[in-house]
């Protein structure tokens, strides 16, 4: 009879405990409270061995409006998760200005329950506990309730909360962040879920905010959305309190640069490959390979007035009634940024004398052009050269 007793006398000191103003004073998880969950639970028993894990919802100033039992591993007691989640919302911790989880691991063998941080955050959540050990403080406001029932996955109940909490003040950044979420996770309306999420961070730039609308992106496939706002989390107010959350997008947001790089690299390669097919197109001499300049304005040269010298080497032995020999092109330093390339057109060579000198000169013909390279090729007579401009304007082959 003693120890049913002093059981019943424990859970209404508990009771009595969870009805109370919003805290003041600072109160972490205690032992003497684990210990009580344990005795309520099993009556003194001493088989309950396992562990859980105590999620709290923590407000700006630090007061702690809602707890649940993320998951458990060998405790199967719902009136122990219950009452973990019940003095979740005892605790009051520093204020951060900014609201985040808080986790605890809850380890008890035998009457022994101790406390430690959670450290695994990929342990799934066991939505059946989460949403029996669900506890709400008495003070807690329809924002606090709305993401309470956020982390325990009960979207639409949370979006409910938040619309409430919105239309007593249609600024608060808490319910504007939740409604935003909610409706992502809940496979809502994205649309409003992104300018929800727009008009909070526009109202006010930090980790939450940033968060709220890097969970939007992602949902949308936005990964220019995804990478520009997540990279600058690490300096925005808050990034250290909520490092919980945080921690869940390092690999979706590196997921999104990787994909956003690949677009980059597929399009950049795209963009070169039709580049090259123009050039080819429009270059079927290959002269945009050359990668000396000298070279390439030579190539230019023969591609347009190559065969067009030896037609006009023809058309002067019409003309004159002797042979014009075309010879090999010749490059030379130009004036300015152009290179001047030539190419050789000679008559026949002089007759020699008795003593072997050459009787005069052979008829130069030759064809000089100034070529200048850039974003277009640029190929003009030197000097008004004649010969050049007859070849260009009557045999060019680049018409």
């Amino acid at each position: 009879m003693r120890t049913v007793r002093f059981t019943a006398l424990l859970l209404a000191s508990l009771a009595c405990a969870c009805v109370q103003a919003r805290p003041t004073s600072s109160r972490e998880l205690q032992s003497t409270d684990l210990k009580s969950c344990f005795i309520a639970a099993k009556a003194g028993n001493q088989n309950l061995h396992g562990t859980a894990s105590v999620y709290q919802y923590v407000d700006v100033d630090g007061a702690v409006p809602a707890s649940w039992v993320h998951d458990v591993d060998g405790i199967d007691s719902a009136q122990f998760t219950r009452c973990l989640g019940s003095i979740g919302v005892l605790s009051k911790f520093e204020g951060e200005k900014m609201d985040y989880l808080r986790g605890w691991v809850v380890q008890c063998e035998g009457a022994d329950c101790l406390k430690g941080v959670v450290r695994d955050l990929t342990k799934p959540m066991d939505e059946k506990i989460a949403k029996d050990s669900l506890a709400f403080a008495d003070w807690a406001t329809d924002t606090d309730k709305g993401w309470g029932l956020f982390y325990t996955h009960q979207y639409n109940d949370a979006i409910a909360a938040f619309r409430k909490a919105l239309t007593l003040k249609a600024d608060d950044l808490r319910a504007q962040r939740g409604l935003a979420q909610a409706l992502v996770e809940s496979g809502g309306d994205l649309k409003e879920a992104r300018e929800v999420a727009d008009k909070a961070l526009a109202e006010q730039k930090n980790a939450g905010t940033i968060e709220a609308l890097v969970r939007v992106c992602l949902k949308q496939g936005d990964d220019e959305c995804v990478v520009k706002n997540f990279s600058e989390v690490g300096k925005a107010e808050g990034v250290h309190t909520r490092s919980l959350e945080l921690a869940q997008l390092n690999e979706l947001a590196k997921a999104a640069l990787a994909r956003l790089e690949q677009a980059e690299k597929s399009k950049a390669e795209a963009m070169e490959k039709a580049r090259l097919e123009a050039l080819q197109k429009a270059d079927p001499a290959g002269c945009y390979k050359e990668t000396q300049q000298d070279a390439k304005a030579a190539c230019y040269v023969k591609r347009c007035f190559g065969e067009g010298a030896t037609k006009y080497a023809a058309a002067l032995k019409a003309a004159m009634g002797q042979d014009f020999t075309v010879g090999a092109m010749v490059m030379a330093a130009g004036a300015g940024e152009a290179t001047l390339v030539t190419i050789p057109i000679r008559g026949p060579e002089p007759k020699k004398n008795k003593k072997g000198k050459a009787e005069g000169k052979a008829d130069q013909r030759d064809a000089t052009w100034a070529v200048t390279l850039g974003a277009s090729v640029d190929m003009k007579p030197y000097k008004d050269n004649i010969n050049a401009y007859n070849i260009a304007k009557d045999f060019n082959a680049c018409k």
